[in-house]
């Protein structure tokens, strides 16, 4: 279950989320997956409906800020059950959260990370093959599942390992109802970041892995049957990676590649990345003259805006933030991207413009 406030996000997006966690799951065969959303007319009613009438085995919920209350509503009614499901939450509001609903709700699972290979193994947990220590990058307090020894303090399980730059593609099941809302389709080709700045909530952070653009063609081509079906909705994924080009010596050659295969397959594209793909005080002009032919080579394959994360131009607060930027170079930065073809836009953190 996703949630929602339209007076927050008025426009409905696809929900990437819970939509990736259910294709790990289904992939697994040990139970029958449904997925419903907020965004696409479902009421907080209908869901607590859902949950008191048909009770599932598992339910996973997905918060981000702005949805407490929401939660706070659905996780009072699942523990209130005669006899309550096993609950995952996840979302960056869960993550910030974590201590705080853990101590309201003492059998509630918090994952922590992108959610695969914690959903996988708790439906392994829920049929009995693993024991709850062993379910991979969730925290949770209280006693396992089946009457085990109760733990008296928050517990850490063992970091992910399902490889984050692999399978990440979703479920399409509300891919229909996004467009028939007049939402946006929105995909991701990378997980992670290249730094890790102080503010970040998120485990990955410092950490980077890409999909090989080889492995989207299908799932471009079954999106664009969809949107056979809408001829009103603009053919633009929105990519929700953090960082779209990534490291290493390769990062160029790989946004490109993808840049073609969105191209090729007839998509327009809007993804974010950090401002210093486009200036680095510590590479040479060769670099440089590289880059800026990349960014006007992307232009020119359906990249329609890049959000950059400026943040400021005062060094104490880049320094604080661990921006690993400075001043100087952001303006260098934004100069550059000014003098290409289509100039894509920029953004300024609010706190720190």
């Amino acid at each position: 279950m996703a949630l929602y406030h339209p007076e927050f996000f008025p426009l409905p997006r696809f929900p990437l989320g819970i939509s990736d966690v259910a294709r790990a799951a289904r992939s697994t065969l040990m139970g029958t997956i449904t997925l419903s959303d907020m965004q696409l007319g479902v009421t907080l009613d209908e869901l607590l409906h859902q949950l008191t009438t048909k009770t599932p085995d598992v339910l996973g919920i997905s918060a981000t800020f702005g949805q407490h209350d929401l939660m706070l509503r659905l996780l009072d009614a699942a523990f209130a059950l005669p006899a309550p499901p096993m609950v995952v939450a996840g979302g960056s509001l869960t993550a910030r959260n974590e201590q705080l609903l853990l101590q309201r709700y003492p059998d509630l699972l918090i994952a922590r990370g992108a959610g695969e290979a914690t959903i996988e193994a708790v439906l392994a947990h829920w049929h009995g093959d693993i024991p709850l220590q062993q379910i991979p990058g969730i925290g949770y307090t209280g006693a396992a599942r089946g009457g085990a020894l109760a733990v008296g303090r928050r517990r850490t399980a063992r970091p992910l390992t399902r490889d984050s730059g692999g399978d990440i593609l979703p479920e399409l099941d509300l891919l229909p109802d996004t467009f028939t809302h007049h939402g946006v389709a929105q995909l991701e080709s990378s997980r992670g970041c290249t730094n890790a700045c102080s503010f970040c909530p998120r485990g990955h952070k410092g950490l980077w892995a890409g999909t090989a653009p080889e492995v989207l063609p299908w799932i471009l081509t079954e999106i664009r049957q969809v949107l056979d079906r809408h001829p009103g909705i603009s053919r633009t994924l929105y990519l929700v990676d953090e960082e779209i080009i990534g490291g290493g010596p390769d990062a160029a050659r790989r946004v490109l590649h993808l840049a073609r295969t969105l191209h090729e397959a007839g998509f327009a594209w809007e993804p974010s990345c950090r401002i210093d793909q486009t200036v680095r005080l510590d590479q040479d002009e060769a670099w440089h003259i590289k880059r800026a032919r990349m960014w006007r080579t992307l232009t020119g394959l359906g990249l329609r805006r890049m959000l950059f994360g400026v943040e400021s131009g005062v060094d104490s607060i880049l320094a604080r933030f661990n921006k690993e930027t400075s001043a100087r170079q952001n303006a260098w930065a934004i100069r550059t991207l000014s003098l290409s073809a289509s100039p894509p836009a920029t953004r300024t953190s609010p706190s720190t413009r």
